[in-house]
């Protein structure tokens, strides 16, 4: 689920996984006086991190940078289209070792009877 909240100052994303188990709340905005966005998540197993990132029109890429103790990480949000996003995520140790990454897809359905676009 995705909404403006806050007079439409921000955007919340509420996810959960499937099977049931795990969910997130992610709200992001963008700060006009450091001309950047800024996000923040926490999940259901404690996690949270807080990332400030960029936008590349050449690429229709939002980059997010951030770090969690001694971990730095980089995720990458690519829009495709207005229905589909395609995104990666590294970690990478304080001395340089990537830890985890991971790479994903998010397409829109529509249900059945909604407005087509």
């Amino acid at each position: 689920m995705c909404r403006r909240t806050l007079d439409g100052r921000y955007v919340e994303f509420r996810s959960a996984s499937i099977p049931p188990g795990q969910s997130d709340l992610q709200v992001m905005t963008y700060d006009s006086q450091a001309q950047r966005f800024r996000q923040w998540l926490f999940d259901s197993d404690g996690y949270r991190h807080e990332a400030h990132g960029r936008w590349d029109p050449a690429t229709s890429t939002l980059r997010w940078e951030g770090q969690t103790g001694s971990t730095a990480f980089i995720i990458e949000d690519r829009w495709l289209g207005p229905d589909r996003l395609e995104w990666s995520l590294i970690r990478t140790a304080s001395d340089g070792r990537r830890l985890q990454a991971i790479r994903g897809v998010v397409t829109r359905i529509l249900k059945p009877g909604s407005p087509s676009r």
